[in-house]
């Protein structure tokens, strides 16, 4: 993409809002880090299953997902979202989620959707990133989720402009939501989130935002931050993820 093209991206992402389900920020009530908090309330009457899937060629009828048990839907009080299960040790299961789904709270509720069962995880905020890592006692899991859920692999190959790619998250009412798109830009500053992201063509919905974003080869390219009304989304990179992570275990 020429440098035109380029600034107007960085442009178009100065517009883009968080999709985390939750109650819409009052002018001089406490607003998250990055992005502000415009999406919908927690109580949603529509249950209906709204799941897109465009594509057919790499994406049919949820075969691609079917066997990936990664996704989960993060709870709070007033807000939805949703995580990935990045690393299982041991002791402690550690999730990954956008920062502006938990807000400033220490611990949130990770609801298995497919097994219906709920955890309560503890939060770690990284500084300056839309991004937490929530971590579970593994203890405290359900058998089922022990055995059921495994972590998303991380992206080997190259990723390049015009990659087909697909987004994955749960709404409010807990349905699984599906989209596919492509990559715009992998690697581009954006003053929004004050660091780099990769940029996608491809619809979300409200509380996607901490969901994950793969490519065909169910490899994860990093998690959902924010969209705005042209369908342009804002994935923080794995690779960050991975930096942020390796700091934070040998904290």
């Amino acid at each position: 993409m020429k440098k035109k093209g380029l600034m107007l991206c960085i442009a178009v992402l100065l517009m883009l809002n968080c999709i985390a389900c939750g109650q819409q920020t009052v002018q001089g009530e406490q607003e998250t880090e990055h992005m502000p908090d415009i999406g919908v309330e927690v109580t949603v009457e529509n249950t209906e299953n709204t799941t897109t899937l465009v594509d057919d060629s790499f994406v049919t009828n949820n075969e691609a997902s079917e066997g990936l048990k990664c996704i989960v839907q993060v709870q709070t009080d007033n807000q939805r979202g949703s995580g990935v299960l990045w690393d299982k040790q041991e002791e402690l299961w550690t999730f990954v989620t956008a920062a502006h789904v938990v807000g400033k709270l220490e611990q949130v509720e990770l609801y298995f959707v497919e097994e219906d069962k709920m955890c309560p995880a503890q939060v770690h905020l990284v500084e300056g990133l839309d991004l937490a890592f929530l971590q579970v006692d593994v203890e405290e899991l359900p058998m089922a989720v022990k055995h059921a859920y495994g972590e998303c692999k991380s992206v080997s190959s190259e990723i390049k402009r015009e990659d087909k790619i697909w987004t994955t998250g749960y709404d409010a009412a807990a349905e699984k939501l599906e989209y596919a798109g492509s990559v715009l830009e992998p690697w581009i500053y954006t003053e929004d989130f004050e660091n780099y992201m990769l940029m996608c063509q491809c619809e979300a919905w409200p509380g996607m935002s901490g969901g994950a974003v793969f490519t065909v080869e169910e490899e994860l390219l990093g998690i959902v931050c924010g969209q705005n009304e042209a369908g342009l989304l804002a994935v923080l990179p794995v690779a960050v993820i991975e930096g942020e992570y390796s700091l934070f275990i040998n904290y």
